[in-house]
């Protein structure tokens, strides 16, 4: 019985300490400083360019919006090399 409770109080005292280590550390600049936002390197859009795109988004017509497909699939195979496709692909694990 003493044992179980010995080990948790030795995680409870090892993450005491590390969370004193990390606060310390923060406190004293030792993980890095704070940086300054900075300001923008690049130019504006021009306004005609802003004004051309909306009006191409407009002209889109809706007969070539019906045309659009939403198409559906599984894009998150597995191959049989796969570790954790394979694991639990087992009929052990009633897998399919």
């Amino acid at each position: 019985m003493k044992r179980p409770l010995l080990i948790v109080v030795a995680i409870i005292a090892v993450g005491f300490g590390a969370w004193q280590y990390y606060s310390n550390a923060v406190a004293t600049g030792q993980l890095g400083s704070e940086r300054e936002a900075g300001s923008p390197q690049a130019d504006a859009v021009p306004a005609a360019v802003v004004i051309a795109r909306r009006q191409a988004d407009q002209s889109v017509s809706p007969a070539e919006e019906q045309n659009r497909q939403i198409l559906f699939g599984d894009l998150h195979v597995h191959s049989t090399y796969s570790t954790d496709a394979f694991m639990w692909a087992l009929p052990l694990n009633h897998g399919q």
